[in-house]
């Protein structure tokens, strides 16, 4: 069971009697020490309770040992005098009776420690502390007296024993003996979320930095929940700020664990997005701005229901160190891509072994009869892949290399010819920038007309101008057709070619039905897609009562 641990410093001064005023009680005392432990005795201490008040020899001789009407002594035992000579004698008892009053399960320690003049005696200080603190301790500071370098040693001291330890700090406070309240009582200020501010500022930079989430956890654990508990549950902002890092962690942990169709629909992403809008402020005004940090990192070019996402997952992987993780978003990305090309489904698993038999095909330029298994199977489907406008050599290559990087992580570098880890870094990097690079320019041809029904100047004028052209079937529009079904022939039909801008440069060559055209082109317009048409010259040619008319492929024109 965790100690709970006071610690405080007793200084040298002859102190003054003072109302200090805590959380839950006011206390009469010179000493801020049995102030601030009967303000904290709802934090029911037991008998395995501790409580270490640091303190110089002579500290010891002037405010710890001594009685009331005791003449004070100097650290060597002589007596103390003020400026005219006159031997000073004790006001109040020491601290050591003060805290016997307080009839405590514990009895609180002296910890005597140098003065703290250097930087050795600084660290001298450290250690001592260190020592009495054991595994698990929570701890409750008290800096009203000492040196003034001694906020700045607790907060470390706290942070040291929380790693080495696994310690908590759970109270700083600070007696305000100079800035007294309105009715002449000293506040005891709560200063324990400076060192809350801290913890959130590592976490956050944790998350940004490292992709690691689980600091951000365990503050909401310890600092958001109690606030939710105190309120039961009524405090909007607190519960706000909690579901926001629950919702980022599910981020990092389907980045971190591959979860690639998690990654393809953002469903994570978006709901942190709707989440972060609800926090608008925090408790601590100086949260906000590391808050916001946290709140950039999501804002980014992520959409739903994208493989493209799969190269952004790779990247932040990439980013933060996670060579695996990234290698194995590619690749799966350029399966997911083909998939979506050629209408096979992204979340089967027997059309992404297909795609890949396919991408392998290519390849090792395996000739037919030498295919086997799927690929013999699927033989159809197969040769669709391999006629796809969208295999190119260029994503061939990158296929090529990024399985090999992807199997070398696998099989842990067990194989010949295992890569070195700079190399293995350096390939991975080449072929996510090679997937990210400009976008190819695409111009996709929507209409009853294939590619293969162009004549040779269509064909090359569209692809000098446009880039490469790829075939897209135009729909069927029933003559019956309702304007809600041609509504939703066009969303459909608009969404299909909004996710081609994802990984393309795209213009659209769209011709055929004038409704589904016209309110199509509008649409596609609006989402700044350039659309064109084919303008053609006629020739006629009249023989007898028979006319023969020939279309000429002309230019292409801009709606």
């Amino acid at each position: 069971m965790s100690r709970k641990v006071f610690i405080s410093v007793l200084g040298a001064t002859a102190y003054q009697p003072c109302e200090y005023k805590g959380k839950n009680v006011t206390v009469e005392s010179p000493f801020i020490q049995v102030a601030t432990l009967k303000d904290l005795e709802a934090e029911t201490w037991g008998e395995n309770a501790a409580a270490y008040i640091l303190m110089t020899e002579h500290a010891k001789c002037c405010n710890w040992e001594i009685r009331e009407g005791d003449q004070l002594l100097n650290a060597d035992g002589a007596e103390r005098t003020d400026f005219k000579g006159n031997k000073l004698h004790s006001k109040y008892d020491g601290l050591k009776y003060a805290l016997e009053g307080l009839k405590l399960p514990f009895k609180p320690e002296a910890l005597l420690i140098p003065l703290g003049k250097d930087n050795d005696e600084i660290w001298e200080i450290f250690q001592k502390l260190y020592d009495v603190v054991q595994e698990g301790d929570e701890l409750y500071f008290d800096i009203t007296h000492g040196l003034r370098y001694m906020p700045m040693l607790v907060l470390t001291f706290g942070n040291y024993s929380k790693f080495l330890k696994n310690t908590t700090i759970k109270s700083i406070t600070y007696g305000s003996f100079e800035t007294k309240n309105d009715d002449d009582t000293a506040p005891i200020v709560d200063l324990l979320p400076l060192a809350s501010l801290q913890d959130w500022s590592n976490a956050a930079a944790d998350f940004i930095e490292n992709g690691y989430a689980g600091r951000m956890q365990e503050l909401v654990a310890t600092s958001i929940n109690p606030i939710l508990r105190e309120s039961k549950g009524k405090d909007e902002e607190a519960s706000n700020l909690g579901k926001f890092i629950i919702s980022i962690e599910k981020i990092t942990d389907e980045r971190i664990m591959c979860r690639g169709l998690e990654v393809t629909s953002n469903n994570n992403v978006s709901a942190a997005r709707n989440l972060a809008f609800d926090i608008d402020n925090s408790t601590i005004a100086a949260l906000n701005p590391i808050i916001d940090k946290i709140k950039e990192s999501i804002s980014n070019d992520w959409k739903d229901n994208c493989s493209h996402n799969c190269i952004l997952a790779a990247q932040w992987c990439f980013d933060r160190r996670l060579y695996q993780q990234a290698a194995t978003f590619l690749k799966e990305y350029i399966t997911s891509y083909v998939c979506e090309e050629v209408d096979l489904s992204i979340d089967n698993q027997s059309d992404r072994d297909v795609v890949d038999a396919a991408l392998n095909i290519k390849i090792k330029d395996i000739p037919f009869d030498n295919w086997n298994g799927k690929a013999k199977e699927n033989q159809e489907i197969i040769e669709k892949i391999l006629s796809s406008n969208s295999v190119t050599p260029r994503l061939i290559g990158i296929f090529n290399r990024i399985a090999d990087i992807r199997n070398d992580y696998n099989h842990a570098g067990f194989r010949e010819n295992a890569t070195n880890t700079g190399r293995l870094r350096n390939k991975i990097k080449q072929c996510l920038d090679e997937l990210k690079e400009d976008k190819p320019k695409v111009l996709i041809n929507l209409s009853n007309h294939s590619k293969k029904k162009w004549g040779e100047e269509q064909v090359k004028m569209g692809e000098d101008f446009y880039g490469e052209i790829v075939d897209m079937k135009f729909p069927e529009v029933e003559p019956e057709a309702s304007e809600e079904e041609i509504d939703s022939l066009v969303e459909e039909y608009a969404s299909k070619i909004e996710q081609r801008t994802v990984t393309a440069d795209v213009t659209v060559h769209v011709m055929g039905e004038m409704t589904f055209v016209y309110q199509l082109v509008n649409r596609l317009k609006g989402m700044g897609i350039r659309c064109v048409a084919s303008t053609t010259v006629r020739d006629a040619v009249q023989e007898g009562d028979t006319k023969t008319s020939t279309f000429h492929f002309c230019k292409f024109r801009e709606y």
